[in-house]
C-alpha cells in the first residue's frame, strides 16, 4: 500500500513538471477560423483558413512522403510550403481548382 501512494505520489510530480506537446509544423496564424484540409491525389494538401483580420489563406503543402520516427540523431521530413496558394511553386493559382480526393 505505501508502494503504490508512492508511486502514484512520483506520478503526479512528474505530470505536473512535463513539458506541453507542440506541434511539429506550425504555419496559420495563430487564432485562425474556420480551418479546412484537401489532399489531390499527387499527394498535395491545401490547407485554408481565415486569419484574425479576416483574410483567407490557401498554403499547398507536398513532399513529406515517409516521415522518419522521432529521433534526436535522424533529420524528420519536412513539408515544402507555398502560401500563395501555387503561384510561386507552380505558376498557376493551384488553389482555385484543387481537387479533394
Amino acid at each position: 500500500m505505501r508502494l503504490s501512494r508512492m508511486l502514484s505520489a512520483l506520478a503526479m510530480i512528474v505530470l505536473a513538471f512535463a513539458a506541453p506537446a507542440v506541434a511539429s509544423e506550425q504555419f496559420a496564424d495563430m487564432n485562425s477560423r474556420n480551418p479546412t484540409l484537401r489532399v489531390d491525389k499527387r499527394g498535395r494538401a491545401l490547407v485554408e483558413y481565415t486569419t484574425p483580420a479576416g483574410l483567407r489563406r490557401h498554403v499547398i503543402l507536398w513532399g513529406a512522403t515517409n516521415a522518419n520516427p522521432p529521433s534526436e540523431t535522424v533529420r524528420q521530413v519536412r513539408f515544402q510550403k507555398d502560401f500563395t496558394g501555387g503561384v510561386a511553386r507552380f505558376k498557376r493559382a493551384l488553389w482555385r481548382r484543387f481537387a479533394n480526393v
